[in-house]
């Protein structure tokens, strides 16, 4: 797969009992897919990548890969070790996922040499994460905008992203009314998501969208009642 554009990273549904929704997460997924993404992106830290096993991150790139149709599913493989991240790899790869996602995780620091001492190939993508820095910029090292913008609430609300970076390829001096208002919507909204914990807000986002799921899996808490009236406010402004 090639990765440009807008990739969504739907969040993890869990049932009352600490389970996993698969049913609510692939809803998730079709809604993604069918909200225009480029790609669907899972197992990435907005995945809960590291609260879950192997068995069931390799059931959950099967789960993301029939739901999402047409639309291509990249892979979180990351991991504390080069021996998991393989494994991952292998089980992401046999599950139908047409591209994979590596982030530098490790319990130790990693040095500059063991970062960049594993290879990759040519076709290798080093895309920009970071929801507000994807708001208020989206530009990659070179001045240019990112092949790729790589989001968890744009999973939940990709119009916002989409419509900010339609904008913006269409704006030769990136300053018109189109790419300002696409981008104060969508940076009001990140701006009330950055204040709350990651895990929690996003599936607190998922609920406010639509989706029907229980509260994070331990020791993540949710959020608290004013943090919800927060966040439904905010949802509701930048999507109205």
């Amino acid at each position: 797969m090639r990765f440009s554009g807008v990739l969504g990273y739907p969040t993890t549904p869990t049932t009352d009992d600490g389970g996993l929704d698969f049913d609510s997460f692939q809803r998730l997924v079709r809604g993604a897919a069918a909200g225009g993404l480029d790609a669907v992106g899972v197992l990435g830290s907005s995945g809960g990548f590291a609260y879950l096993n192997r068995a069931e991150r390799a059931d959950f790139v099967r789960a993301a890969v029939e739901a999402a149709g047409s639309t291509d599913v990249a892979a979180g493989v990351s991991a504390p070790g080069t021996r998991e991240i393989l494994q991952h790899a292998s089980d992401a790869s046999k599950a139908g996922a047409a591209g994979l996602i590596l982030s530098t995780v490790s319990y130790h620091p990693l040095s500059d040499t063991e970062v960049l001492a594993p290879h990759v190939a040519e076709r290798f993508s080093h895309g920009m994460s970071g929801d507000l820095l994807i708001a208020m910029s989206g530009m990659g090292a070179d001045g240019q905008l990112a092949d790729a913008w790589h989001s968890g609430p744009a999973a939940l609300v990709p119009e916002l992203y989409l419509s900010l970076r339609a904008a913006l390829e269409s704006d030769a001096a990136l300053e018109s009314d189109a790419v300002e208002t696409a981008r104060a919507r969508l940076v009001a909204l990140l701006e009330v998501i950055a204040r709350m914990p990651k895990g929690s807000v996003l599936l607190s986002l998922a609920r406010l969208t639509g989706t029907v799921t229980a509260a994070p899996r331990s020791p993540l808490l949710p959020l608290t009642a004013a943090e919800e009236r927060d966040l439904a406010a905010a949802v509701e402004r930048a999507v109205q």
